[in-house]
Parts: C-alpha cells; structure tokens; sequence
C-alpha cells in the first residue's frame, strides 16, 4: 500500500509471559505547528514515506520529538522555535532548524558519544544515503528534505586553524569565535518544494538535500501556499551596484546578500512531535 497512510505493525502474537519478538515501528508522521508574527497559521503534517533513508527518517524524528533515543530525550523538540527564514521565489521553503549553539549542547554531544563507541557519524551514514537517492526533488511536489551536504556557492573562507581529528582533517575556530562557526550540515536544516518549484532550484537540492518524506494532505498543503505566499525580501543580486561591492570585496554587499529571499514576517515553528 502506499508507505504514507500505512498502519504501525503490530507486535507478533507472543505466548503467555514470552517477550515480544518484534520491535515497535518508528513513527511515519510528524507535525509542525506553525505561527506567523505570533499568529497562529496551522499544521503541516509530514508523512516519512520514502524508502532507503532509515538515518534520514531517524534525524527528521529526532527533530520533530527530541527523543534522542538511549542518549537523552529532551523536554522540548528540537525544532521548536525554529524560523522559517527563507522563501525561495522558485517555491521551496527553507528552514536552518535549531540554532547552533543548542544543537552543539545536545544532539552533537550524543553524535560524539557513539562515534566515541565506534558507531560511526551520523554525518557520514546521511551522506551515503544521499549519494544513493535515486529519484531526486523533480520527481514530486510537497517534498520535504533534510540539509546533508553544503552548498559550494555557500561555503565562506573558513577562519581558524587546521587539526587532525579521526584521520581528517578539520577547521577549528580560536576562541572566541568558535561559537560563531557554523555547523556543517547534519541534517538538522530542512526544506520543503511546492508545485511550480524552478528545475535549477531542484537540481541545487538534489546535490545538498535528503529526501525524507512528502505532505500528502491538502489543508496541510494549503498552509505551505500561505506560507510561499508571504512577501520576501527580493534577491538583488542581479543589481549592478550589488555586483560592483561584491567584486570588490565590500561587505555591506554580504550583508545584503544574507537578506536575499527572507520573509519580512517571523515564520515559527512553535510545536511538532510525532503522529
């Protein structure tokens, strides 16, 4: 049947005082509750319906509940109070998810913790599941997708020193600027694509993005309409002075660069968890 409207399997039929031999399946849907400038808008509600992405639909379910599994579950979902903060023209709603310095207080401490027992890194298990998607953003419409790999035309000169860290090699910042560092992507940054999305758009996700599910019901949708909608602040980098201070390096030109596409209202996510 079709994986978004599946039933939760129940546990196998055990004899008397005998354990059940099957674990309960993870959740298949999650909700956003959404306000916009302290207004409530409503729900969107998320079906986690594609195959192949188990870390993926794990890390959206993190995000969604803050159940971190054995490491900690958290009072509040990590998502919560996140911004909705860019819409792009060619319709695709970006969210950067949690801020980072909540993000290194709990999740990234976990992520250590089993790379410490030899787990391996979330990071590195959503990139392979990355490299193999097969049908990417195109392929659908109301397609939801966490942020795996950054963007090259994003990426700023790092600061800072390089160390050897597991094998690699690494940026870290000198105090005190670490804390302004951005994270690299793990999945934590989410997008969703509307009807009509630019095909260049989609292409750009498919390299960076992780397909994890898809909104499949239609008063859900129509909150992500109102939402694209909401007017934004025009990109302007086709303006021949925003070229001119970007060639030469000026850097009110990044400033404005920053403000490309962000909505003039304050889009939130007040609340989410699982279904």
């Amino acid at each position: 049947g079709n994986p978004s409207t599946m039933a939760m399997a129940p546990d196998a039929q055990a004899g008397e005082g005998a354990e059940p031999t099957v674990a309960p399946s993870l959740p298949r849907r999650v909700y956003l509750d959404v306000e916009v400038d302290g207004e409530p808008l409503g729900r969107v509600v998320v079906a986690l319906d594609r195959e192949g992405t188990p870390e993926g639909t794990k890390r959206f379910l993190e995000l969604a509940t803050g159940d971190l599994g054995a490491c900690m579950q958290l009072p509040n979902p990590l998502v919560a109070n996140s911004l909705i903060d860019f819409i792009e023209p060619g319709q695709v709603l970006k969210t950067s998810g949690p801020t980072t310095t909540r993000l290194k207080a709990t999740m990234l401490r976990c992520e250590e913790a089993a790379e410490r027992a030899g787990a391996g890194t979330v990071r590195e298990a959503l990139e392979r599941e990355l490299k193999s998607q097969g049908e990417g953003h195109a392929a659908g419409e109301f397609l939801l997708s966490i942020k795996v790999r950054q963007d090259p035309g994003e990426v700023e000169a790092p600061t800072g020193k390089l160390v050897s860290r597991n094998g690699k090699l690494e940026v870290v910042a000198d105090s005190p600027r670490a804390e302004l560092m951005p994270l690299p992507p793990s999945g934590t940054a989410f997008a969703i694509t509307l009807p009509g999305a630019q095909p260049a758009l989609l292409e750009k996700l498919d390299a960076t993005n992780l397909i994890v599910g898809s909104v499949p019901d239609e008063e859900s949708r129509d909150v992500l309409r109102r939402i694209a909608s909401l007017p934004i602040n025009r990109n302007n980098s086709d303006n021949a002075f925003f070229k001119a201070g970007k060639s030469a390096g000026d850097g009110r030109a990044k400033v404005a660069e920053r403000g490309f596409n962000r909505p003039f209202s304050t889009i939130r996510i007040v609340g989410s968890g699982a279904i």
